[in-house]
């Protein structure tokens, strides 16, 4: 009780404590697929997957080889991300 009465009387108000030794949370390899998959279903997939391929060459990206058609290349992209044992083969 007596903290709860200094706390009344002082006037003091406790902030919140920032932990920096939190992880960060990295969004997975299920929940990026999720996202581009509900992205599509708004808009064309042929849209989506032209505009995250442009961005991904532009970042610099070099491990996955995408054609330069959009049907193509939009099949490459979600055979990517639906592709559950990162093998080779999908890239």
């Amino acid at each position: 009780m007596q903290p709860l009465t200094y706390q009344q009387t002082s006037g003091f108000s406790p902030t919140a404590v920032i932990n920096r030794s939190q992880t960060k949370q990295v969004p997975g390899h299920e929940k990026i697929r999720d996202a581009v998959r509900a992205w599509s279903a708004e808009d064309n997939q042929d849209v989506v997957a032209t505009l995250i391929v442009n961005e991904y060459r532009e970042q610099g990206g070099g491990t996955i080889d995408f054609p330069d058609d959009v049907s193509r290349a939009r099949q490459k992209l979600f055979r990517f991300l639906d592709n559950k044992f990162d093998s080779e083969k999908y890239r």
